[in-house]
């Protein structure tokens, strides 16, 4: 413990060998950049990520209905097996002058920790997913 948090060094007999043939078959998607990139800089987030989503789906809302995803948003969690892109559709809709996105990040089931993992791995995901949902609905706020 002092070793790695007071004086910054990484204990191999700690670290996961990710090389085991029990890693071999997996991919990862949503930490795939934990451990890769600085997370408070930006600047590696965009090297990284080639063609970002946000690029890719500001276009229109519309292409996020048509895509049918389901159950695998950063930004959005699925509840109910709906797509996501049929409840930001639906709250697109709505008339109001002010909408907002909101980040949950509850760690409300034991020993899950997905949420704080993306949260300090990869924060930018995470934004980045926010703003795709803002567009989609037309909100201009958003909250972690």
């Amino acid at each position: 413990m002092e070793e790695h948090i007071l004086h910054g060094t990484k204990v191999k007999e700690n670290l996961v060998d990710t090389s085991a043939p029990f890693f071999a078959s997996q991919q990862k998607i949503v930490l795939e950049n934990c451990g890769k990139i600085n997370a408070e800089s930006i600047e590696e987030y965009i090297a990284v990520a080639a063609m970002m989503p946000l690029q890719k789906y500001s276009a229109s809302s519309s292409r996020l209905k048509l895509s049918r995803k389901s159950g695998r948003a950063v930004c959005v969690a699925e509840e109910g097996r709906i797509s996501y892109g049929l409840k930001w559709g639906i709250v697109h809709k709505a008339k109001s002058e002010q909408k907002y996105i909101i980040c949950n990040a509850d760690e409300g089931d034991p020993g899950a920790f997905m949420d704080r993992s993306v949260l300090e791995g990869d924060p930018h995901r995470i934004l980045e997913g926010m703003a795709i949902a803002g567009y989609a609905i037309g909100a201009n706020q958003g909250f972690i």
